[in-house]
């Protein structure tokens, strides 16, 4: 027989003990999924983006390449386009979040830790919009996207209002925005030293069994050609 625990006031509890626990996990492992998932498509959309799939800003004809169909070239020529290779920061940590959920492992101080992960964002776009752009890339923007071009622009007026003493170059600024974005982005993850470890052991296991598996796929091939 399921034990019960009485409530305030005598009255009996509305579930069996241990049952508030279990759903507590259930949650916790269902938000996790639906994290992880998330990064999925998202990396699935930005990574097979194609500069000639139609999007809110090129309206084609041509069928999109991209995984997702119209929506991931949408999606991916709007995320790009905004905050370029900085885009990889909500990924990272929604897929860090995810694994954390999904292992059962809680994510203290959710809001804090989403409000760093905003402010990496916008560091790190500010970060790659200091690099120099290749000739290859497919925007107008530079590798931080709009929001990186602003803000550096901004930055580089505001040095030059205030008449520093010495000279700040965009370089200099994309170096301090890449560091407080590699803290920022610590503080946002919200893993210690043993979840780090066993993040990185569950990747080398991952990689492991994708190359035993692409091994095995190339050895089937060979037989059968």
């Amino acid at each position: 027989m399921n034990t019960l625990t009485t409530r305030a006031g005598g009255a009996p509890p509305l579930l069996p003990a241990g049952a508030s626990a279990f759903l507590r996990r259930a949650l916790r492992q269902g938000t996790g999924i639906v994290l992880l998932g998330t990064v999925v498509l998202g990396v699935a959309a930005i990574f097979s983006y194609a500069p000639g799939d139609p999007s809110l800003n090129s309206a084609t004809g041509n069928a999109p390449e991209n995984l997702l169909g119209h929506a991931g070239a949408t999606l991916a020529d709007l995320v790009l386009q905004v905050a370029g290779y900085g885009a990889a920061v909500p990924l990272l940590v929604l897929a860090v979040w995810g694994w954390r959920l999904t292992h059962g492992l809680a994510v203290s101080s959710p809001s804090w830790r989403g409000l760093a992960a905003l402010m990496t964002l916008a560091l790190s776009s500010l970060a790659f919009a200091a690099l120099d752009t290749p000739g290859d890339w497919p925007f107008m923007t530079g590798l931080g996207g709009f929001a990186g071009d602003l803000m550096l622009a901004g930055a580089l007026h505001g040095i030059d209002h205030w008449r520093l003493p010495m000279r700040v170059a965009a370089a200099d600024i994309g170096i301090v925005a890449g560091t407080l974005a590699a803290f920022g982005l610590i503080i946002a993850l919200g893993m210690s030293f043993s979840d780090w470890r066993a993040f990185v052991a569950a990747l080398a296991r991952a990689a492991h069994r994708a190359a035993a598996g692409l091994a095995r796929a190339g050895s089937w091939l060979i037989r059968v050609l």
